[in-house]
Parts: C-alpha cells; structure tokens; sequence
C-alpha cells in the first residue's frame, strides 16, 4: 500500500465528523450557524444587487461615449465640409469661374394630346429649340412656341437634327429620324462605336453638353470606310410623362 492510500482514511474521517456537525446544526436550528447562513445570503443579495447596479452603470457610460463620438464625428464632418467649400470658392476664384450656370429648369406640364405639347409658352421664358426631358434623359426639342404653350418635336421626328457625341469614343455626329429609325450620321470611323455606348448632347445650338440622348443599338460600317452610321435606342419616352425639364437660357 502505498504512502497516499495510507493516509486516506485520516482525511476522510475530519470531512465526514465536519458534514455531519453541519447537517446536526442545520437541521436542530443551530443559532450561530442559521444566523452564518443569513448573512451570507445577504451578502449574495447585495452583491448582485452590487452587480446590477455596475451593469447599469457601464451600459449608461457605454451610451454617453457613443452619443459623444457621434457628436464629434458629426462635427469633424461639418468642419471638412466647410473647408472643402472655402477651398473650393478659392479656386473657383483663382481660375475666374462662374459659380452660376448659364443654364436653368423649368418644369412644364405634358399635354397629352396627339402630339405632345406643352402647357407653357413665351411668358415663361421657352423659346424653340430648347431641350426637352424626362427622368434626366432628352426625349425632344421645343418647336413652335405660343404665348402660353408650345409645340414639342419629339427625337422620332424626321424634323429633328441633333448633335451628338459618344461618351467612350467622343466622337460627334448628327442625330436624325429615317423612316422611324434613330441614325448617328457621320461618325468618324478611326475608333469603332460599342454596342450599349452611351449618347450624349455635343453642344451644338441652344443645348448643353452632355445631356444623355440613348444607347448605340448596332453599328453599319463597311470596311475601308472613312464614316460610319450607328443606330441608337432612346432611354425615356413621353408616353405616361405628366411633367418634362425644360432647360433654359
């Protein structure tokens, strides 16, 4: 046997004779033992109550230091947006540019009749030639004008000679109307047109650049050709459009 197993019983003994005096005085109502356990049951109470109120106490700083950094992120935000604006009036400042576009728009109500017209006219500043859109796309020109409506020539009409340009290859043309078919004339044919390219307004007339006019929907070149015609497949239309963007000079 050895030295551990020797000595076992020893130590067994001491805890049985201890958890059987307890058990005595618990069950016979020991007065030292019964007033022990009440006071360690109140002090687990104030303890968790002690718990309870620390939890309180981090989730309200937790809280408060959020709220603050919100607070501060705020004001860093409004801070860079005021010297962004500063730095931004120094150059336009610098450099002699107009912080006013010579542009502006007006909004007119459509007219559902056969054509499309206009409920608005010279005594509000609209004059023929001017662009027409719908949802921020082109959908037309303003043709004859009245004192209170106007006549709207729509991108189908074979009336209609557009300048225009391609977004990726930046190459310009004129956008007219054959037998109901949008045509790009006279595009250079040095760098091929893609397919879904994006058209835009060149700047020709009484129009800004850059207003978006469609999509190139094919390409017809011939090989060995100087120029080429693209067809191009509108993004907006009139049809359902209670109001139209005006653009005014």
């Amino acid at each position: 046997m050895t030295d551990e197993r020797r000595f076992l019983p020893y130590l067994i003994a001491p805890v049985a004779v201890l958890t059987a005096v307890v058990i005595w005085a618990d069950l016979s109502g020991f007065k030292p033992l019964v007033r022990l356990r009440d006071e360690l049951a109140g002090a687990r109470t104030e303890l968790a109550l002690l718990g309870e109120r620390w939890s309180g106490f981090i989730s309200g700083e937790g809280e408060r230091l959020e709220a603050a950094s919100r607070e501060a992120e705020f004001f860093l935000y409004q801070q860079c947006l005021r010297d962004t604006t500063a730095e931004n009036l120094r150059l336009r400042e610098a450099l002699g540019l107009c912080l006013r576009s010579p542009w502006r728009l007006l909004t007119v109500e459509v007219v559902p009749s056969a054509p499309p017209a206009l409920a608005a006219g010279e005594t509000r500043g609209v004059r023929e030639g001017q662009a027409v859109l719908v949802d921020g796309w082109l959908v037309g020109l303003v043709g004859r004008v009245a004192g209170d409506s106007a006549e709207l020539v729509l991108l189908g009409d074979p009336r209609l000679r557009l300048g225009v340009r391609l977004a990726r290859t930046r190459r310009t043309g004129v956008l007219v109307s054959r037998r109901g078919e949008l045509r790009i004339d006279y595009l250079a044919a040095d760098v091929l047109p893609e397919k879904g390219e994006l058209v835009v307004t060149s700047g020709l007339g009484n129009l800004p650049p850059g207003i978006g006019v469609g999509r190139v929907d094919e390409v017809n070149w011939e090989p060995g050709a100087l120029e080429l015609t693209c067809g191009l497949e509108p993004v907006a239309g009139i049809e359902g459009a209670g109001f139209a963007h005006l653009i005014l000079r």
